[in-house]
């Protein structure tokens, strides 16, 4: 809705801007002021800027292309963040992980169907955002160990804030009540959603709340539907389909922990 009237990067500006007003305070009141020497390194800098990045492409992506083709495209991170372990994490996966992960890329060729449709820039952006969602997870379950949550969350709206209000002078801000109001709106959407996701994380193991996140193509679906008419092919639904099933046996295999030879 916002895209409509604003520049993307705007959009992302104005809910960096209430996501550090509530955040950040809040967290330095539970952790104390000392607790910023736990963010203020290279590591989480760049870890922010991971997250930026792949907002970015998303957020222009669906102003390109259908909201749920966006998020079935980009859905390919819980397959690289797999296949990245070994090398960024030292994770061990077998033969029968790495067949799921190649099995979850099939699935996004087969949703991206590359010679048989032409690649639009809305599905490059998509694929990319994915992707680089992958790395920022990557970097993310290696500091999370050490951060705190809310922490975390707070110090990466304050410096993509800063980042992003360099370019504001190039960029039409919102000029009306109602544009902020819906940006305030987004901002609290996005808190919410980031709070229940580490509540979730405070009462399950990542393997099994890994899964329920392949819900958030049925719920991009209708939402595309209701709001927008649109609706995914027959093509798309067999690739998203791929795509969860790989994911989900990698869950269900991390989850009974079973071991895998070689």
């Amino acid at each position: 809705y916002l895209g409509a009237f604003l520049p993307v990067v705007v959009i992302i500006w104005g809910r960096m801007i209430f996501q550090s007003l509530i955040v950040l305070p809040l967290a330095l009141r539970v952790h104390g002021l000392a607790s910023l020497r736990l963010v203020l390194t290279p590591l989480h800098a760049l870890r922010s800027v991971l997250l930026l990045v792949p907002t970015l492409f998303f957020l222009e992506a669906i102003q390109r292309i259908p909201i749920a083709d966006a998020v079935a495209i980009g859905f390919n991170y819980p397959i690289l963040v797999t296949a990245l372990s070994p090398f960024f994490l030292k994770e061990k996966v077998g033969p029968r992980r790495w067949i799921a992960v190649f099995t979850g890329m099939l699935g996004g060729l087969i949703i991206l169907r590359p010679g048989l449709q032409p690649l639009s820039t809305g599905a490059l952006l998509a694929l990319g955002s994915g992707i680089v969602f992958a790395f920022h997870l990557i970097l993310t379950r290696k500091l999370s160990a050490s951060t705190p949550a809310s922490l975390t969350v707070g110090f990466t709206s304050v410096f993509n804030l800063l980042i992003l209000s360099a370019a504001m002078p190039f960029f039409p801000l919102p000029n009306t009540l109602h544009l902020w109001l819906w940006l305030g709106f987004a901002s609290l959407l996005a808190i919410a959603g980031t709070y229940l996701m580490v509540r979730a994380y405070d009462f399950a193991p990542a393997s099994v709340l890994a899964p329920f996140g392949y819900s958030e193509i049925l719920f991009a679906s209708m939402v595309s539907y209701v709001i927008f008419g649109n609706f995914p092919d027959l093509w798309t639904w067999v690739g998203v389909l791929v795509l969860v099933s790989s994911g989900i046996y990698i869950s269900w295999r991390e989850h009974k922990g079973i071991p895998e030879r070689g």
